[in-house]
C-alpha cells in the first residue's frame, strides 16, 4: 500500500536507543518492498560534544560569526546599527 502511494518514509535512530536493531530491520523490509526510505543514524553524546567543540573552540565559528555580522551589516542602512 504505502509503495502504490509512493510515500516516502524516514527513520532515524541511533546507536544509543535499545530499538535500534528492529530500526534497521524495519528499513531493510521497506526498501525490499520498494518504499522509498531516507534513514539516519542520531550521532551519540560523544559525538556531538566532539562536533561542538570542534566548531565552537576550532576556527570554525569566529570565521563564520564575522562572515555572516558582515552580511548582516552589508544590508543595514547606515547610521541603523
Amino acid at each position: 500500500m504505502v509503495s502504490r502511494l509512493r510515500w516516502k518514509v524516514m527513520v532515524t535512530g541511533g546507536e544509543e536507543d535499545p530499538l535500534v536493531d528492529s530500526q534497521k530491520q524495519l528499513v531493510k523490509v521497506l526498501e525490499k518492498k520498494g518504499v522509498e526510505v531516507l534513514s539516519t543514524k542520531v550521532p551519540s553524546e560523544l559525538e556531538r560534544t566532539d562536533c561542538w567543540r570542534v566548531f565552537y573552540q576550532g576556527a570554525a565559528f569566529p570565521t563564520l560569526a564575522r562572515a555572516l555580522s558582515y552580511d548582516y551589516a552589508s544590508d543595514v542602512p547606515f547610521g541603523f546599527i
